[in-house]
């Protein structure tokens, strides 16, 4: 069973814990897909969990990953910001277009 998670509309360090709880929560029960379109704002630390939980998956052989994100949401400038875009890939892939540049689809 794969659990949809919506995210919030800002993630900051002090709820990466609370982030933890319910990725694991939600990986126990199976895959996971989360809907970032309510996220204006994600720190580094949200961003780290994120990819923890989606390597959790990939290693547990259940699905993780994003619903469509638009080439205008605000977290493709936060992975870029962290050089993050490549590691994220394998969980954005249905988003990303051929050149692997969202913002220019």
């Amino acid at each position: 069973m794969v659990t949809q998670l919506a995210l919030p509309a800002e993630l900051y360090h002090a709820q990466s814990a609370e982030l933890v709880q319910q990725l694991s929560a939600a990986l126990q029960g199976g895959g996971v897909q989360l809907d970032a379109s309510a996220l204006a704002h994600i720190d580094f630390g949200p961003l780290q969990v994120l990819l923890a939980a989606g390597l959790a998956a990939q290693l547990r052989g259940v699905p993780f990953g994003f619903a469509p994100i638009p080439a205008d949401h605000p977290i493709w400038p936060r992975l870029e910001a962290h050089a993050m875009q490549a590691v994220f890939a394998p969980f954005l892939a249905p988003n990303l277009p051929q050149n692997n540049d969202p913002r220019t689809a």
